[in-house]
């Protein structure tokens, strides 16, 4: 009888010229998984990250904003006087997490109140929840909500520019059907203005269309603008400015104003 069988001799030399393409394989599979990870580990860094950063700042920003709300703060009606040292320069510093908003708001500059800004829900327009109207557009001012762009202009009167962070309100503002003409309000505690948004277009923020669109009127009118931000890191543009503007169409004494403009602004 043979020592070794022939047939298992050809099946062991199979085997030894199978293996090496059997160990390629594995090599080939481990950088395919390699790579899979890698590209995991980017689609988590350039969505899920900036997503939840936008969430944080975003309950944040509501935070301080309500927090605002429930101070029985007096109004300071007219226009802004020129000795309170406010910064009304459009040169922000980028905010990129809860945490660094809640810096801004404490740090140093003047809080001076000169109103409230809000919009219920409706056709062509999501909800703005209420939020303080602050002169100036300071690190601070924009923490706690909306800011006054020009200083030499009243609520009511010409062209009333506030601006404010692109979080959580400035969503609303993208979504924005002009062509439903949405209603949005601001209170001074004893007046409501209400204002029908007619125009929505995104600008360059040292452009002429800028420019015009934040220039002085005769007729009353507002303007509203924000960061035209998308929430993606891939394509930001931080340099470009997201502007709503309309006409005034109606002022109440507070105690008379619509239901919608009490609820807006309800404690």
């Amino acid at each position: 009888m043979p020592l070794v069988n022939n047939n298992d001799n050809a099946a062991s030399d199979q085997n030894r010229n199978r293996s090496p393409s059997k160990s390629w394989w594995k090599q080939k599979k481990w950088w395919l998984s390699a790579v899979v990870a890698v590209l995991i580990a980017l689609v988590g860094y350039v969505v899920v990250v900036p997503e939840w950063n936008h969430y944080t700042k975003a309950q944040a920003a509501d935070a301080l904003a309500q927090q605002n709300l429930q101070k029985d703060q007096p109004v300071n009606k007219g226009k802004t006087p020129a000795n309170l040292n406010l910064s009304y320069q459009d040169d922000n510093h980028r905010i990129t997490t809860g945490d660094d908003l809640k810096k801004a708001a404490d740090s140093n500059g003047t809080l001076y109140l000169k109103g409230y800004f809000g919009a219920p829900s409706q056709k062509g327009l999501e909800k703005i929840p209420a939020m303080p109207i602050n002169a100036g557009v300071s690190d601070r001012v924009l923490a706690y909500g909306a800011g006054e762009v020009k200083p030499d202009r009243a609520v009511g009167q010409g062209n009333y520019v506030i601006a404010f962070h692109n979080f959580p309100y400035g969503k609303a503002l993208q979504h924005m059907n002009p062509n439903q003409k949405p209603k949005v309000y601001i209170s001074d505690k004893q007046k409501v203005y209400e204002y029908e948004l007619s125009s929505e277009k995104s600008v360059y923020k040292a452009g002429e269309a800028y420019s015009k669109a934040i220039q002085q009127t005769t007729e009353p009118r507002l303007t509203v603008y924000t960061c035209d931000e998308p929430y993606t890191v891939w394509i930001p543009r931080p340099d470009n400015r997201l502007v709503a503007s309309g006409k005034l169409v109606a002022t109440y004494p507070v105690n008379d104003a619509p239901k919608a403009a009490k609820e807006t602004f309800a404690a």
